[in-house]
């Protein structure tokens, strides 16, 4: 039997999409085993783009079922963010963003396409 692949043959899961709503539903990092079981982060657009990271303990996973339940959330109090969280190995990748009003923006796009 063929092993499955992420380059394989895609079919639609039954209870896609898993989330329609704005807190969680755009993916925020890579599903991972914790202690506490499969972990799902979500993006929080509650109160604008990605301001912070709901988690979701994957309850059921089956080809026909689905089941997550949130278990809690994470945001920064001076920047929007984080809205991507990663790990590999020894290292751990978050980004965030401050929203601020710059008259040289459109300056420095320009100068970066040169």
């Amino acid at each position: 039997m063929e092993r499955p692949t992420l380059f394989g043959r895609f079919t639609l899961h039954p209870d896609s999409p898993i989330r329609t709503s704005i807190r969680g539903a755009r993916m925020a990092g890579a599903i991972d085993s914790w202690p506490g079981g499969l972990i799902r982060l979500g993006q929080d657009f509650r109160t604008g783009y990605g301001d912070g990271i709901v988690q979701f303990r994957i309850d059921t996973l089956s080809p026909d079922i689905y089941r997550e339940t949130e278990i809690g959330a994470a945001a920064f109090q001076h920047a929007k963010g984080p809205h991507t969280f990663n790990h590999n190995h020894n290292r751990l990748l978050f980004d965030w963003y401050e929203e601020r009003f710059s008259l040289l923006a459109g300056v420095r796009r320009v100068l970066n396409r040169l």
